[in-house]
């Protein structure tokens, strides 16, 4: 470990190199994102169980060139005070490096509800998202909806979700 950082701030910087290293578009496009739809309802469920508190989780899959993958979807505990606003428990994002190892995948993302405003991000979120990572965003809101968006050079843009049967 480097001298100093913590473990959270070790996959961030991970992240952050991987943002660099052209695996990621550029800055007018964000790619697509394959969601396998067996993934959809648990996004929803969740959602709904901790409404009107923010649901959150990370996303782990794999990314080739543009093409962001979701294999596996795991919920993490909301450790942020009301109920507008998510913020991950850091040992459930140390616990989500470790499986995606287990499984051979990686960190794709971070995913979080939205119960009472659509699923666009706000500047809270646009300031917590990780280069080249995915935030994906469930709203409750109105018509339920599933979006995605990708940190590109310090902003979110939105990545097209296609939802498949299978993998």
């Amino acid at each position: 470990m480097a001298r100093g950082m913590t473990l959270v701030e070790r996959a961030r910087s991970r992240s952050s190199r991987r943002a660099r290293d052209d695996r990621i578009p550029g800055r007018d496009s964000a790619g697509t994102v394959h969601l396998v739809r067996t993934l959809r309802d648990p996004l929803f469920e969740s959602s709904r169980a901790s409404a009107p508190r923010e649901a959150c989780g990370v996303l782990l899959g794999s990314v080739h060139g543009a093409r962001f993958h979701v294999d596996a979807v795991l919920r993490a505990v909301n450790v942020a005070s009301g109920t507008d606003r998510f913020e991950l428990d850091p040992g459930d994002i140390v616990r989500a490096e470790i499986e995606a190892r287990r499984r051979g995948l990686e960190l794709v993302g971070f995913w979080h509800s939205h119960p009472h405003a659509p699923a666009i991000p706000s500047a809270d979120d646009e300031r917590a998202a990780w280069p080249g990572t995915l935030c994906v965003i469930v709203s409750l809101f109105a018509e339920p909806a599933i979006r995605a968006w990708c940190s590109v050079e310090g902003r979110l843009l939105e990545v097209p979700l296609e939802v498949r049967l299978g993998a």
